[in-house]
């Protein structure tokens, strides 16, 4: 733990000189130092919340991929790092996707917002983008698409009112930082490089601080394999007896539905595997969970 929390702050550390870089005039000395500074963020990112689903480290892998794409100039590099990013949410959605509550999802107001307002700007977007190179206009309109319904994805999780804040918090300002990085790049095209210099100071200060808080919200919401991360106290127990009693696969499964069957909870300690019912426990039928025979005091 205290490693991780080192390699977090390290990728803080390396989030603000990277920020700090990136609203300097791009001479030779800036370059340098951010082909270590940004290259280093999205791995740094992934030491100090490793990804714990197949998805998710696409997603990482995407965004690194960007990463490398956007700091090159020119049309054709623009559209490598809008590929590499449509392609990083994809994995993030398909990451949230089995905890995406549909109820909450069609009640967000923030839901809607988000919707009404990418229906406008995307095809703005895509027009600016055709203005600046004619085959940029459809990729960058789908990514508009794309990367808000991550953002949207992200307000409808069904989990712990902590973890939901995190998530739908990366996925908000992960969306004002490509909103940002689109109006520089492409509505303001143009426009003198020093006037819009500040705007890339605010695109990677978001864009950091979005993948920190999406990188910390997935290992929350994601349960590591074979492990009861998201279990109640009585799964926890049944994993540590697991390891002690030769029939732990069993004992897990009678644990399991004990600790979900309805009924009273009681503060007498549950007996062990293979013991006679003890107390106010009892058993229901060979091999069924143990469950409150008669009332617990207290």
């Amino acid at each position: 733990m205290a490693a991780r929390s080192r390699v977090l702050a390290a990728y803080a550390a390396l989030a603000v000189a990277d920020t700090w870089l990136a609203g300097r005039l791009p001479s030779r000395g800036v370059r340098a130092a951010r082909a270590v500074t940004k290259t280093a963020l999205v791995p740094t990112l992934a030491a100090a919340v490793p990804p714990r689903s197949p998805a998710v480290a696409v997603g990482l892998a995407g965004s690194w991929a960007g990463d490398l794409a956007l700091m090159v100039d020119g049309p054709r590099a623009f559209r490598a790092g809008v590929a590499s990013f449509a392609v990083a949410h994809g994995g993030y959605v398909a990451a949230l996707a089995p905890h995406v509550s549909r109820d909450r999802l069609l009640a967000s107001r923030r839901v809607r917002l988000m919707a009404g307002s990418t229906l406008a700007s995307a095809p703005l977007m895509g027009l600016a983008a055709h203005r600046v190179d004619p085959r940029l206009g459809v990729p960058v309109t789908a990514y508009t698409l794309t990367v808000a319904s991550m953002a949207a994805v992200t307000q409808a999780v069904g989990t712990d009112p902590a973890t939901r804040r995190l998530l739908s918090a990366g996925g908000a300002v992960f969306l004002a930082s490509d909103t940002v990085l689109g109006t520089r790049d492409l509505v303001l095209a143009g426009r003198p490089d020093a006037s819009t210099r500040w705007m890339e100071r605010v695109v990677m200060a978001t864009y950091t601080l979005a993948q920190a808080l999406l990188a910390v919200g997935f290992r929350r919401v994601v349960p590591a394999a074979g492990r009861f991360d998201l279990c109640q106290s009585d799964l926890a127990v049944c994993g540590r007896r697991f390891d002690r009693h030769p029939r732990g696969l069993t004992v897990i499964s009678q644990t399991f539905r004990g600790a979900l069957s309805p009924g009273p909870r009681c503060s007498a300690p549950r007996p062990r595997p293979g013991s006679r019912s003890p107390g106010p426990w009892r058993r229901a039928g060979r091999g069924g969970p143990w469950s409150p025979s008669r009332p617990c005091r207290g």
